[in-house]
């Protein structure tokens, strides 16, 4: 691989940084609004909130004073189509915005973070098998796990105590693609932990042989 190609790939990769910056930049912007939303609605009368039940899922809806409204989408496998009667259209609609904001968003920021880290690796150090680059690697193959298996889990929980008081844990709040894919990141970061090893004994070699 000559020069040029090094470089169009460190081009390529720099792309990739920035596009993972400005979704880290909007994804706190968002999770900022959300938290606004929260407090701002939070008072609001409950006629201003409503259910409506779909094919695969609930919508979520709350009506603000010029007609417009916002609309949140709830699986039925974290709320069971009920009659919309049986529950609260408000607590549903406020535990999901609470849930999104005090697990999810915080668990996608930090991997978001941790991609952006391992790039900034292979940007600046002459190798990406590096120890700062096999901790990132592992951090996020941990947060892929912990939102795949306890992201839905957990919003499943909420609603149960919240918004139903029907205990109901569906198999579908565990996502085993995610869950596949957090291991595979882990084994990848194995590997790089290996290649640090080598290159650690290859710089020892260097130095002695000077």
């Amino acid at each position: 691989m000559n020069k040029y190609n090094i470089a169009d790939i460190k081009k390529r990769v720099y792309g990739i940084e920035r596009v993972l910056d400005l979704a880290y930049f909007l994804g706190i912007i968002i999770t900022i609004i959300l938290f606004i939303t929260v407090i701002a609605i939070s008072p609001s009368p409950y006629g201003r909130f409503d259910a409506i039940k779909g094919n695969s899922d609930w919508l979520l809806s709350y009506k603000y004073q010029n007609n417009s409204s916002l609309n949140l989408s709830m699986p039925f496998y974290i709320i069971q189509p009920l009659d919309k009667r049986m529950f609260v259209a408000k607590s549903a609609f406020l535990t999901l915005l609470i849930e999104s904001i005090v697990i999810k968003a915080p668990l996608i920021l930090y991997g978001i973070k941790q991609g952006i880290n391992i790039i900034g690796v292979i940007n600046t150090a002459s190798t990406p098998f590096s120890t700062k680059s096999v901790r990132c690697l592992k951090h996020l193959s941990f947060v892929i796990i912990l939102y795949s298996l306890f992201g839905d889990t957990l919003l499943s929980l909420m609603c149960w105590i919240f918004v139903t008081k029907i205990f109901l844990l569906n198999l579908q709040v565990i996502h085993i693609g995610g869950v596949i894919i957090g291991v595979v990141i882990l084994a990848l970061s194995a590997i790089f932990e290996y290649g640090v090893y080598l290159q650690n004994e290859l710089d020892e070699k260097d130095n002695t042989l000077l």
